[in-house]
């Protein structure tokens, strides 16, 4: 098994947080590959993902897509696989702000060391509110995270992948329990 992974972000309006993402993925050794998504923004993220990448010195191979128009993230991310040639693809979304470099090499260790389909990235933050005590009964939260590494046959399999838009993740996580994969 191959341990390639690449990095896909889609971004639409994230011209504040686009970099972050983006500077994890350069700074994750086990990331060989970034394919970053501007799906049609109107504010400044096309040109802040351009202006931070002639910035950025690394020996990565790294592809920007632009679209003209928003056509959702399933539509990015479906944009993006036809650049992908890595076994498993770590999607992040562009609004991410703490997700170091350090847990995404975990997670991608993970990935490999247990022969995973599918690994979902969940930071439990301690707030107290009802919405934490219905997420930890039902997990819903962690099953719609957009951080994921999935196996990029998963995503070239699913069925009008361009037209999912926010039911990507529940598609994906409903792919995985149909076809018995292993989601960790």
């Amino acid at each position: 098994m191959s341990q390639e992974v690449t990095a896909i972000i889609p971004a639409y309006n994230e011209a504040t947080t686009v970099t972050n993402p983006i500077s994890t993925a350069i700074s994750t050794p086990s990331i060989s590959h970034i394919v970053i998504v501007d799906d049609g923004s109107i504010d400044d993220t096309k040109k802040t993902i351009e202006t931070f990448l002639k910035k950025t010195d690394t020996a990565k191979r790294i592809d920007f897509i632009s679209h003209s128009n928003n056509l959702g993230k399933s539509a990015a991310i479906a944009s993006a696989l036809n650049k992908v040639s890595s076994e498993a693809t770590l999607m992040l979304d562009a609004d991410i702000r703490d997700l170091n470099p350090t847990v995404v090499e975990t997670m991608i260790k993970s990935y490999f060391d247990q022969q995973a389909s599918l690994i979902i990235y969940y930071k439990y933050e301690e707030t107290g509110t009802i919405e934490r005590m219905v997420d930890q009964l039902l997990g819903a939260e962690m099953l719609l995270c957009g951080e994921r590494i999935v196996e990029t046959k998963i995503l070239r399999e699913l069925e009008n992948l361009n037209s999912l838009g926010y039911a990507l993740e529940v598609t994906i996580n409903q792919y995985c329990i149909d076809h018995i994969k292993k989601i960790v």
